[in-house]
């Protein structure tokens, strides 16, 4: 019982991590181009409100990323040890 418990969890973990990376990467590339943008000199007024918008968003996300971590490697413990 307690190793289909953790293939549950690790399914859910994994499928929380999965969406949680996709938005991490594309938040790290739309930072990478408002910083392009701004090198280049083709801002606007926002851009700075953009950045730190996004370094906000960022460390949600990678709390996110850690915390599905952890649902996956208790799933795994409990799949093992069940």
């Amino acid at each position: 019982m307690l190793q289909l418990i953790g293939i549950i969890l690790m399914i859910a973990g994994g499928a929380r991590f999965a969406w949680a990376l996709l938005f991490y990467l594309l938040n790290v590339s739309g930072r990478a181009g408002a910083h392009l943008s701004k090198k280049v000199g083709t801002d606007n007024d926002k851009t700075d409100e953009h950045i730190e918008g996004s370094k906000k968003f960022d460390k949600e996300l990678f709390e996110k990323l850690l915390w599905s971590g952890c649902i996956i490697v208790f799933g795994f413990i409990l799949y093992l040890f069940g």
